[in-house]
């Protein structure tokens, strides 16, 4: 690489800073490669405004305003266009063509246009020809594509790139490491309740709000303050099913008194969840009472307490 004097630098650096010439018109005339110039000159970029005064100071020899008609919506607009050195008529604006009214108009015109029409090109991959539309920058068919792309492995679908467990998001969550890492941090960050879609606030005898999320449980808890029963909504219950996973059990109340959980439940629900209650029961040693739709009253509590009628 050839090495200049500090004296040619500094002269390139001064032709940008007060001249303000281009990087080009810099190379021209110390007889410097581009890139070399470019390099020298970084921090003094020219401003737009520069590029047009000197755009206009330099190459246009008259300007004046003409009235072009756009070629997509045969609007008449107005363009300043300018006399070049070669006398050629062309735009002032050099980011603009003068065939269309708007920047809009332009790619609608060129959507019309090239609509339907394709080219032939060679794959940089595997150098197969294939046909893409003619407005496209597709360099890879379709083969080679789907060959980089990462694919899950259990059904095949595409996955992102920053997809780093080789399976997709549904397949990931049907995943039994996956299911019971998620459980294990359930567990650790108290999480899991209740999923029911009723929701009232129900505001008891001593004004604490609580949460209740059935008609069953507020028309239990509408005939314990009837009775002036002190009661609370207890914490959920830790208990493990036939297989060793650990699960929460909610019960809707808990009376102090009695030192006994209620849990209102349809007829359905007490023959389904019969096996879990009792073990529920075991496991906790505690006294649940499972109520029915019609045992929601304080009276069917102390029956079913006394006569030790456990669902």
């Amino acid at each position: 690489m050839r090495k200049y004097d500090n004296e040619i630098i500094s002269n390139a650096i001064r032709l940008r800073k007060e001249v303000r010439l281009s990087s080009l018109e810099i190379a021209l005339k110390l007889n410097i490669p581009v890139n070399t110039i470019i390099n020298w000159i970084k921090p003094f970029k020219l401003t737009n405004e520069e590029i047009r005064k000197r755009h206009s100071r330099e190459v246009v020899l008259k300007k004046f305003i003409e009235m072009h008609i756009c070629k997509n919506c045969s609007k008449r607009f107005e363009i300043e266009v300018c006399i070049n050195r070669r006398g050629e008529t062309i735009p002032f604006d050099k980011d603009k063509t003068g065939n269309f009214c708007s920047e809009t108009c332009a790619r609608s015109f060129a959507a019309k246009t090239l609509k339907g029409k394709t080219k032939i090109i060679y794959c940089k991959t595997c150098n197969k020809e294939f046909v893409i539309p003619i407005n496209s920058g597709e360099k890879e068919c379709n083969v080679c594509k789907d060959k980089k792309m990462k694919h899950c492995i259990s059904c095949g679908k595409i996955l992102k790139k920053t997809n780093k467990s080789g399976y997709c998001k549904e397949c990931h969550r049907k995943d039994k490491r996956y299911r019971d890492k998620m459980r294990e941090h359930a567990i650790r960050r108290n999480f899991g309740g209740h999923t029911s879609k009723y929701t009232v606030y129900y505001k008891k005898l001593n004004g604490d709000v609580v949460f209740l999320q059935s008609n069953y449980e507020l028309t239990m808890a509408i005939d314990l303050d009837n009775n002036k029963i002190e009661w609370i909504r207890p914490k959920p219950l830790l208990w493990k099913d036939g297989k060793g996973l650990q699960h929460k059990y909610y019960a809707d109340f808990y009376i102090p008194s009695l030192n006994v959980y209620l849990d209102t439940k349809n007829d359905y629900l007490i023959d389904l969840h019969r096996e879990k209650v009792h073990l529920v029961r075991k496991q906790n040693n505690i006294g649940l009472l499972v109520l029915g739709k019609n045992q929601l009253t304080w009276q069917s509590v102390l029956n079913e307490k006394n006569n030790a009628l456990f669902v």
